[in-house]
């Protein structure tokens, strides 16, 4: 069980290691944090406005890029 699990976190290891040009290596990872805000009734139409605008704008270029 335990050489199965070196192989697998080998492999991975592997999967995700990169080298750059100056011969430094580095891996790769995601990182994700999670946020929950309580705003007041004006950040919340603040919110939903910049929102509804970023909705508009992101629909009238994917139309023009089809």
């Amino acid at each position: 069980m335990i050489q199965f699990l070196y192989k697998i976190s080998k492999e991975i290891i592997k999967n995700n290691i990169q080298k750059s040009k100056g011969g430094v290596i580095f891996m790769k990872y995601n990182l994700a944090f999670k946020y929950r805000i309580y705003p007041n009734k004006d950040q919340e139409l603040l919110i939903n406005k910049t929102f509804g605008c970023v909705r508009f704008v992101y629909n009238t270029i994917f139309v023009h890029c089809e």
